[in-house]
């Protein structure tokens, strides 16, 4: 027989079940023979059962209960790798019978069999085997027609429609065929009808809603013709509302399509503006992040994270635009702050005194040089930094005295806040595209009215506040802004739900300097430059460079040999994958992983890589990058076999250097990732510090003392006991 009991690894251990248009058989527990082609396979559990025609037939992989996420589709010679011990199959229809049976019954005109047939529909398309079939048959203009005829008055029709387009997106996510050509302005138009006539709190139509929200963002990427008429035809007023339906699928592709018709307007400002009318941000915290809390899914959590990208890039224009003298807007601005100055400052003379000298006025205002024109002609930040003092100085006066009047250990004020928004604008990337992976958003921003020049007004108390904690002068403003990057990134990234601008602020005020010199973070620019140029130790540095370089390796390949979870970026793929490299060094062990299980033992993962057969690819250059939006400077791909090659698409910078070193180790080249030098930095500075320790405040010669000349004799005298 092809199908035995084995304890060799290439046989899969797993179960098989008949299909139900199959009279009932009782399911093989079997081992699976990975070196035997499918089709023999086929043949031999027909034979067991004895069913005949077996060509007739393929191996489906059985459907979770109640929807939940799974391995889901036909086994083709492609994909049998990813079969893995315990997965339960079915024998089902082949595809392209399977494929022929659908389209042969919703060209008929039997109703009821439409239904039946439409719900299963749904399901198979999400299977790219079945879906290029079905494709072929000329399946996607018949849904459209039918979609296009079909009534929608009462429940039934409601569900026969979810199910067409539902079949219709599931059949267009693979990419098998273009929107060109198949859109139309009568597709669109019931797309949006069907969407802005449903009631608020009508949960049978919740599905078809969902489902329309998310066929018309997808066409908005499609077709620029498409996408203007969209933005003519729909509004935020009929689809805002909706973020208070309880489904959350519905939220979701609300967020989406508002994402969309953002991204692709020629005039973002005035549909910001119409969000900020509408409450926009405020319908998000309460209709989603009040009611879920930390719970998000995924996909709300980065559709959210997408809308504050979006609205953080609408300062990239100001950020990019330099101060221009004989621009009223900006002259108008530089006059405000001059009149801003209260009447006493803290050399306690008025000001009218010193309004003559406007170099004094500058000074006062924290401007570096004889004038403030060279400083905020620097872009980034450009004018953006006057608006944000500006700001400051008209919505937060009493705190904008405090501060430029302060005695204690003064801080330049505009120096301050032109270095701080460049900060600002480079944490929250500013002008770049959004991520396809990055999730979560700072809710306050999504909130405010004034989201970036709330923020500043939080961030510039912070600067003042570890400038007086580190007593700091203006030779200190580096090591000051290293610090205040430290706090306003951990607390960032430590995803607390913050309500307003004030707990932030208070959260940000909790991670002082003294917690940052503590915890003994990035302390390479808070050392004295002086002790690090002297020649012996640096002399010291460099012979123990090698010895931490290698520390570093051996840090990163024993992560490798750990693992990862990495998402699937193939077409239409969905769930996750784990790598690990052997304990040995020699092989890359991958397969299916669950996202909140735990690393699943090497044994499972099924399919290797020789590690002396692949070469790494990183960036642009990866196979993958053409089919994902945004930033895709976090790619790399394993090649291996010749043209195979195994992708990823991490969703952190640090998960990217830690592999993209690991792997460049293996193959013999040097650690490319900047957080390795960082590391090999930090460890050095370290091991710098332990070993000089007993060298403070004992100043280090350049040059080693001179050998002294030779005694005359080497007749010691001594005495012994």
């Amino acid at each position: 027989p092809l199908i035995m009991a084995s304890g060799r690894a290439d046989r899969i251990k797993l179960a098989i079940k008949s299909q139900p248009a199959l009279p009932p058989k009782e399911p093989l527990l079997l081992d699976f023979e990975q070196a035997v082609s499918l089709e023999e396979i086929m043949k031999d559990v027909c034979g067991r059962w004895g069913v005949d025609n077996p060509e007739k037939y393929a191996f489906m992989y059985v459907e979770h209960p109640h929807g939940q996420a799974g391995k889901f589709g036909y086994i083709t010679p492609e994909n049998r790798a990813e079969l893995a011990d315990g997965d339960i199959l079915r024998v089902a229809l082949a595809p392209n019978l399977q494929a022929k049976e659908f389209y042969t019954i919703l060209t008929g005109n039997d109703k009821e069999q439409h239904r039946i047939a439409l719900e299963q529909l749904q399901s198979f398309s999400k299977d790219t085997t079945f879906a290029s079939e079905f494709i072929r048959l000329k399946g996607v203009p018949l849904l459209l027609m039918m979609f296009d005829k079909a009534p929608s008055q009462n429940e039934s029709d409601v569900l026969i429609l979810t199910s067409m387009i539902g079949s219709f997106e599931e059949l267009m996510e693979h990419g098998l065929v273009q929107w060109e050509g198949l859109v139309t302005d009568s597709l669109v138009s019931k797309l949006i009808r069907l969407a802005v006539n449903t009631r608020m709190q009508d949960l049978v139509r919740a599905p078809l809603l969902a489902r329309c929200f998310s066929i018309l963002q997808l066409i908005i990427f499609s077709s620029e013709t498409f996408a203007q008429f969209i933005l003519r035809n729909i509004t935020f007023e009929q689809i805002v509302p909706f973020l208070q339906c309880r489904s959350e699928a519905v939220q979701q592709t609300c967020l989406s399509l508002t994402n969309g018709m953002l991204m692709v307007s020629s005039n973002k400002g005035n549909l910001f503006q119409l969000l900020k009318d509408l409450k926009y941000g405020r319908t998000i915290m309460s209709e989603i992040i009040d009611r879920k809390g930390v719970s998000l899914s995924r996909e709300l959590s980065h559709q959210l994270y997408t809308y504050q990208q979006l609205l953080l890039n609408q300062y990239e224009d100001k950020m990019r635009e330099p101060f221009l003298r004989g621009n009223n807007t900006h002259e108008q601005g530089l006059l405000f702050l001059q009149q801003a100055i209260p009447e006493e400052f803290s050399s306690g003379r008025p000001i009218s005194s010193a309004a003559n000298d406007q170099h004094q006025v500058w000074k006062l205002l924290g401007f570096i040089g004889q004038n403030p024109y060279t400083s905020l002609a620097e872009v980034p930040p450009g004018i953006l930094a006057l608006n944000f003092m500006v700001y400051f100085a008209k919505h937060k006066r009493d705190t904008f005295v405090r501060l430029l009047l302060t005695k204690d250990n003064p801080c330049p004020f505009a120096q301050s806040s032109i270095k701080l928004t460049a900060l600002l604008t480079q944490i929250f990337k500013v002008g770049e595209p959004p991520s396809e992976l990055a999730m979560g958003c700072l809710m306050p921003l999504v909130v405010s009215e004034n989201p970036f020049e709330e923020l500043y007004c939080v961030t510039i108390q912070l600067f003042y506040k570890t400038w007086r904690e580190m007593r700091a002068g203006d030779q200190d403003f580096d090591k000051v802004m290293t610090v205040v990057h430290k706090q306003i990134s951990t607390v960032i990234q430590q995803g607390h739900n913050f309500s307003s601008f004030e707990n932030l602020r208070q959260k940000f005020f909790e991670y002082s300097y003294k917690k940052i010199v503590s915890a003994s973070v990035e302390k390479n620019q808070l050392l004295d430059d002086s002790i690090l140029k002297a020649k012996p130790v640096v002399q010291l540095r460099e012979a123990i460079t090698p010895q931490i370089r290698e520390l570093v390796k051996q840090q990163r390949l024993r992560h490798l040999v750990t693992g990862s979870l990495f998402p699937k970026v193939e077409k239409k793929a969905r769930g996750y994958f784990y790598c690990r490299l052997s304990p040995n060094w020699k092989v890359i062990h991958y397969g299916d992983a669950k996202e909140d299980s735990k690393p699943p033992p090497i044994e499972s993962l099924k399919n290797k890589i020789p590690v002396s057969d692949m070469r790494l690819m990183m960036g642009k250059d990866c196979p993958h990058v053409k089919t994902h939006k945004g930033r895709t400077e976090l790619a790399f791909s394993i090649f291996f076999n010749g043209e195979d090659h195994l992708d990823f698409l991490p969703q952190e910078e640090s998960l990217f250097s830690i592999w993209v070193d690991g792997l460049s180790i293996l193959c013999n080249q040097d650690m490319p990732s900047k957080l390795a030098e960082d590391d090999l930095n930090t460890l050095l500075l370290m091991e710098m510090k332990l070993r000089l320790l007993d060298l403070e405040n004992v100043e280090i010669p350049n040059d080693p003392p001179s050998i002294p000349p030779d005694p005359p004799n080497y007749d010691f005298y001594y005495k012994l006991d």
